[in-house]
């Protein structure tokens, strides 16, 4: 390995480490999609020996197979974010149970009225 693909090798590692990071504290799609090629792209190079290593050696196959790991860890990430809905001033996830409809002050002042004016 070369001072050159030693360093690529280095910076793409740095860069996919500092967008996992990025990706976890904001969950959009498209960091967590550039966090997973760039994973992907490190473990596909450590396995097709690209910085030039001995592919004999078994640590770069194992070090491209978890990089591959990491690159799928990524997008399983993004399949964990919690969906919130809102309606009428309410907010509840996708996976627990819709909040039971809360009546408003309003909402029982203005049945009061109609109830009274009823009469």
């Amino acid at each position: 390995m070369t001072i050159i693909q030693a360093f690529i090798f280095f910076t793409v590692t740095i860069l996919g480490i500092c967008l996992t990071v990025i990706s976890m504290r904001s969950p959009q799609i498209l960091l967590r999609f550039a966090s997973f090629l760039t994973w992907f792209a490190l473990g596909i190079m450590m396995i097709t020996n690209a910085f030039g290593t001995s592919i004999g050696d078994a640590w770069t196959a194992y070090l491209g197979w978890v990089f591959i790991v990491l690159a799928f860890a990524s997008l399983l990430l993004h399949m964990d974010t919690e969906i919130t809905k809102e309606k009428n001033g309410q907010k509840w996830t996708e996976w627990g149970a819709r909040p039971k409809d809360k009546e408003t002050s309003y909402e029982r002042y203005k049945a009061e009225l109609r109830s009274r004016t009823r009469r």
